[in-house]
């Protein structure tokens, strides 16, 4: 049995960026953050941060970090400008963030080499 394409409006309005809580208490943050799916414009901006597979610029992981935290609803809370701020924190607490980014989001040196050819 086949299924019926989707259509325009169902593709568009379709809910794909849920969210994942992830417990912070192991690293003395006092409950959880939000680690979001990344909508394709944000995928790229992560991408970018890459080039021939290694982290390039300064503050590379709270970026990152950044681009990953959401609200309850997938809204960011910490935007490019502030990005710089989380640079601040516990290198193990960003990089828990940002691995736990990279596995829900699928971010492979596959996807990071298709974003870096446009």
């Amino acid at each position: 049995m086949s299924q019926a394409a989707l259509t325009k409006d169902e593709i568009l309005n379709a809910d794909d960026c849920r969210v994942e809580p992830v417990d912070m208490t192991e690293f003395g943050w006092p409950g959880i953050v939000y680690v979001g799916i990344l909508r394709g414009n944000e995928l790229e901006r992560v991408a970018g941060l890459y080039k021939d597979g290694a982290p390039t610029g300064s503050d590379y992981l709270a970026k990152m970090a950044a681009v990953f935290l959401r609200d309850e609803n997938g809204k960011r809370i910490i935007d490019d400008k502030e990005a710089g701020a989380l640079g601040f924190k516990s290198g193990a607490a960003l990089t828990h963030i940002v691995e736990r980014g990279v596995k829900l989001n699928r971010i492979d040196d596959e996807t990071v080499d298709e974003a870096e050819k446009n």
